[in-house]
């Protein structure tokens, strides 16, 4: 046995000598290492020391408080109880010690027993107690007999000679009234009496936990994330403060939120609050029995905690259990009868789950609830902004904001607000798209085509029509798209879908080449359609998928491609099983997973659709409308287990790309990477016929590889270079059919082509150059060319429009041009509008003159035209 693991048992030893002197050193050395044990999280030192030292007789409370303490921190609370109730004879003051245990562990009327014995004394007892009770009180919705208690507490402030545990009871009494009445000035009181506890005895971790988890709720991560990770330097097995970091890495979105939540789970198996943040991960990854089951331990432990309480509803609301959330919701409201944010949870928890009109009605019962709940307004306020309601959501948000302006994403999304008045707008039966005035001239045209198209395609394919115009949210500033889509879990870094409201990056908002935003226009309408026609029931990842092959039906090139990283990624195991997808978006744990689990989840889609026919795809979704879990709709719709349909695709995935996956093997990137740098070295050197061969070769084994150093441009350059454009334009065609983003291998095809004479192959490119990046006038003018010597009149008009929307130097010609291509397209109301704007501008303009005369039907000569 170890000298630590027999202190006590030596101290007793010496005790039982004839040694006072001895005995009180050795005695006094336990109890300062029992103690440091519990501050520093070593918790099986501290009870092997304290179990015996605790209740000696000359013990002291500081003793006694620590053995308690270590029960506490380790979950061991049914020993906690037992060891603070023997020391409750001692001081009264374990009644509050007492009063918190019995609220842990859900016996509400005991723990309210121990504090208002606490509260008829006087001082420190009388404060702490009276702190806890009016929380307490709070939780059971006895609100104005809470008020009461919770400001006779504020006071009796301590003042600045106050004792650490009071002033931090002090500042828990006005974080509870400035959460409970919106009053935020309570709040900067109460940072600066945190402040003054921690000042008071810098052991106070309690405290220090306390201040972290009040940052966190008031949005301020940074600072929760520092005082959290001073706690863990003292104590780094400190199960809240592990809670605590967990939290802001989970609402961040970073991977080690899972691990922290295990680490303070393997310290104290019963802490609640870590239940239910682990349950709620599995809420967002779709995995409602897994939540459901996480969070029934956390009842056990304590079976009157709201929020457990509410992840459960949540649990069988979305699992398709309308009555078994009726049960609960009664539960909690029996507990609270004005607990809104159970309503306020339920919205959010909805939200992150796409069921946006649902979180609508639900935080509205939290407002009418509680009327100034700030999180069920916030709740009600930003979900109406996501199914369309802008007036009433900016309302709500407004009353939220009043009484919470600590809430960042309430106070962003008003600043977004108060620009909307400046944006544009453009209309049709079936689609609004909404953006800055120059980019719905620019964009507008487009994107109106390609809605109309989109909805009549994936109408007939999905059997569904959305009830209202879709509407499309154009941000030329990506911080202005990341405010709209605040809140969210897995979400592209492109574009979101509502339902019937999308949001979306303009191409202003990146770099040239880092997107494509007609495909991504595309992918977002497609959820509308798999959203709708299963009313938001579709797994994340079906949806996903589904979004990207839609792309890839849409235009040539479109869509997620094969990359060599995806490949890498497969064979170091990292690729997830079907049944495991949705965490690829929502948990990625590691940098690109997200990006990897797009396209997997849409080789899932196009096996389903080769192996079974494209009636699975809309089987599956019925039956995702219908309810059924995950399991049921591969048993009922694909007739295989999930476990032998993770096999199944496996086997597909292996035969689809078994060669290109050989080719790449290796730690030098295999025979693939060999070729290509073979290729690029002999292309450097000026050895063009090695250099083809090899890079022919690269090609043969790894096909869909149109990566930056593709083997296709390197060949069309080397083509063209030798005079061969036929060469060179089959390598460019293949390469643009592979990459949906590359701007240079798009114009390089359209050069070549127009060389060859392919005039309208070379508006193909063109086009497809736009959709990447349309801010170009001169990718325009030379599109509006080729339309134009095709014949095609009304899409040069559109080119025509592009130009004026970027304001060229000479308005008044790119006008006469306009309207030169309106009235060859047959529409002279719109000719003639064009044509007096360049007359305005420049009246002794006369070719514009002349047209003016020709769309009045007269010739220049004065005869008709």
């Amino acid at each position: 046995m170890s000298r630590l693991g027999t202190m006590a048992a030596t101290i007793a030893v010496i005790c039982g000598a004839t040694l006072p002197l001895a005995c009180q050193q050795t005695q006094a050395q336990g109890r300062d290492a029992g103690r440091e044990a519990v501050r520093t999280g070593d918790y099986q030192r501290a009870l092997a020391i304290l179990s015996t030292l605790a209740r000696s007789p000359t013990a002291t409370d500081a003793d006694r408080f620590a053995l308690v303490r270590a029960y506490r921190e380790t979950g061991r609370y049914a020993e906690a109880v037992e060891t603070a109730s023997q020391f409750a004879a001692l001081d009264p003051i374990w009644h509050v010690t007492l009063g918190e245990l019995a609220a842990i562990r859900g016996d509400l009327d005991e723990a309210e027993r121990h504090l208002r014995t606490g509260l008829a004394t006087e001082g420190s007892l009388a404060i702490r107690s009276g702190a806890h009770l009016g929380q307490l009180l709070l939780e059971r919705g006895r609100r104005e007999e809470a008020k009461r208690l919770l400001v006779n507490v504020i006071r009796g402030n301590p003042g600045r000679d106050g004792e650490s545990e009071d002033l931090a009871a002090v500042a828990a009494a006005l974080e509870a009234l400035g959460t409970a009445w919106g009053e935020p000035d309570r709040f900067r009181e109460a940072l600066r009496m945190y402040d003054r506890a921690i000042a008071a005895d810098s052991s106070n971790l309690e405290a220090q936990v306390a201040l972290g988890t009040m940052f966190l709720a008031k949005y301020n991560r940074p600072d929760a994330r520092t005082t959290f990770e001073a706690v863990l330097r003292v104590n780094p097995r400190h199960p809240r403060a592990l809670l605590g970091l967990a939290l802001v890495a989970l609402a961040e979105g970073r991977a080690e939120g899972d691990d922290l939540l295990g680490q303070a789970l393997e310290t104290n198996p019963n802490l609640v609050e870590a239940r239910v943040a682990l349950a709620t991960t599995h809420l967002e990854r779709e995995d409602y029995a897994a939540a459901e089951r996480e969070v029934s331990k956390a009842l056990l432990t304590n079976p009157a905690s709201l929020p457990a309480l509410t992840v459960l509803a949540a649990s069988h609301l979305f699992g398709g259990a309308p009555a078994a959330y009726d049960t609960v919701a009664r539960r909690v409201l029996d507990f609270n009868p004005v607990y809104a944010e159970f309503f306020a949870q339920m919205s959010v928890l909805s939200a992150r789950n796409r069921f946006y009109q649902q979180a609508v009605d639900l935080a509205r019962r939290g407002v009418a609830l509680d009327s100034i709940s700030a999180t069920a307004l916030a709740a009600l306020g930003l979900n109406e902004l996501r199914v369309g309601a802008m007036r009433e959501g900016r309302s709500h948000l407004e009353r939220a904001f009043a009484l919470d302006p600590f809430n960042v994403w309430t106070k962003n999304t008003l600043d977004l607000l108060d620009t909307f008045d400046q944006y544009g707008r453009l209309e049709s039966d079936t689609l609004r798209v909404i953006a800055a005035p120059d980019e719905v001239d620019l964009l507008g045209p487009y994107l109106m085509e390609l809605g109309e198209a989109g909805y009549r395609s994936l109408a007939a394919r999905y059997e569904y029509r959305p009830t209202r115009p879709i509407q499309l949210e154009v941000y030329r500033h990506h911080p202005d798209f990341s405010v709209r889509t605040v809140g969210l879990a897995g979400l592209g870094a492109l574009g979101v879908s509502f339902g019937n409201v999308l949001a979306m990056d303009s191409p202003s908002a990146r770099q040239r080449g880092e997107f494509n935003w007609g495909s991504t226009f595309w992918h977002e309408l497609a959820h509308t359609f798999t959203l709708g026609v299963t009313d938001h029931r579709v797994p994340r990842w079906f949806s996903e998928g589904l979004s990207v092959v839609e792309e890839r039906r849409a235009r040539v090139g479109w869509g997620a491609q094969l990359r060599l990283g995806f490949l890498m990624a497969y064979h170091e195991g990292k690729l997830l099983p079907v049944s495991r997808l949705n965490d690829g978006f929502v948990r990625p744990s590691y940098p690109e997973q997200v990006g990897f689990s797009y396209y997997q989840a849409s080789l899932v889609c196009e096996m389903i659709e080769m192996t079974r026919g494209s009636d699975a795809i809309n089987r599956m979704l019925d039956a995702y409308r219908r309810g059924l879990p995950g399991p049921e709709v591969f048993r009922e719709a694909l007739a295989v287990e999930p476990e032998a349909f993770d096999k199944e695709f496996d086997r597909w995935f292996v035969e689809r790309f078994g060669s290109v996956l050989e080719a790449v093997a290796g730690a030098d990137g295999g025979a693939f990477h060999r070729e290509l740098q073979r290729g690029l070295l002999s292309e450097k050197a000026g050895d063009t016929e090695a250099a083809v061969v090899a890079f022919e070769r690269a090609k043969e084994l790894f096909p869909e590889y149109a990566e930056q150093d593709n083997p296709y441009w390197h060949l069309a350059r080397i083509h063209r270079e030798m005079g061969r454009l036929k060469e060179a334009a089959r390598e460019l065609a293949r390469l643009t059919a592979l990459a949906e983003s590359d701007y240079a291998a798009n114009l390089e095809e359209a050069e070549v082509l127009e060389e060859l004479g392919d005039l309208a192959g070379a508006a193909e490119a063109l086009e497809r150059a736009v959709y990447i990046d349309p801010r170009d006038p001169a990718l325009h003018e030379r599109l509006a060319v080729r339309y134009g010597d095709q014949g095609r009149w009304r899409e040069a008009a559109r080119e025509r429009q592009a130009v004026l929307a970027l304001n060229p130097v000479d308005r008044a010609e790119a006008h006469f041009q306009l309207a030169r291509a309106w009235f060859h397209a047959g529409d002279r109301a719109a000719a003639r509008r064009a044509v007096l704007r360049a007359l305005d501008i420049a009246p002794a303009f006369e070719r514009a003159q002349e047209l003016l005369l020709q769309i009045r039907g007269i010739s220049p000569q004065g005869g008709l035209d």
